[in-house]
């Protein structure tokens, strides 16, 4: 969890459903690893596909959050649209995000849940997605106009700050920790949102460098 300062009561929360409870989403760390507005503090939910629809979306509810931004996959897209609905029923006006593999598939998205969401982020976001928010924030779309549709650049990989201390200890001691080496691929797999994509990569350094940080503190199973 980052707990940035804030001027503002309500965070912004990113969300996800893991597989299991000992996947650590490395997407929603590296979100948090690299916010930078100081006006929203972020906080992470992570649930699993176990998960009651109603009880996620209470606990996600309980954060008082001013805006949730979920990390879909083709394995919790169908849990994630369960929770967008009960949200939109039972706070009309928070403000709800999506992004992820499943979302950047098909521009029509996953479905026509969609028109429940405020934004839909297409694409790597770790450094556009504090100035989405904030242009969420300060400007929510009326429900004719859901969602707006963002598509940032892709960041500069070598900028990035890698997940360590958004890594709990809890983390570190019963779960599997997800370290990032590279992004996309070269195959044309017709099942696959990556295929074709190319291939980038992050400074070795910095990439071996995380893993001695993390290994140092304890991590074991990567």
């Amino acid at each position: 969890m980052n707990n940035n300062n804030s001027n503002n009561s309500k965070p912004v929360v990113l969300a996800t459903f893991n597989a299991r409870y000992i996947h650590a989403s490395l997407a929603l760390r590296l979100l948090s690893e690299n916010w930078y507005d100081a006006n929203w503090p972020v906080r992470l939910f992570e649930g699993t596909l176990e998960d009651q629809p109603a009880a996620a979306a209470e606990r996600i509810l309980a954060e008082n959050p001013a805006l949730v931004g979920f990390s879909v996959y083709i394995w919790n897209v169908e849990l994630t649209e369960k929770v967008v609905r009960i949200l939109r029923r039972v706070a009309p006006n928070l403000l709800l995000v999506a992004g992820g593999p499943e979302m950047a598939a098909d521009e029509t998205g996953p479905g026509p849940w969609i028109q429940d969401l405020d934004g839909i982020v297409y694409g790597e976001s770790e450094r556009s997605l504090p100035e989405i928010c904030a242009h969420l924030l300060a400007n929510p779309p009326p429900a004719h106009a859901r969602p707006v549709r963002f598509h940032p650049e892709p960041p500069e990989l070598a900028d990035l700050r890698l997940p360590v201390g958004s890594y709990t200890d809890e983390d570190i001691a019963h779960r599997t920790v997800a370290v990032e080496a590279s992004r996309g691929c070269p195959m044309r797999c017709a099942f696959c949102t990556a295929a074709g994509s190319g291939v980038s990569r992050f400074p070795a350094w910095k990439v071996v460098a995380q893993l001695q940080a993390l290994y140092d503190r304890g991590a074991r199973f990567f």
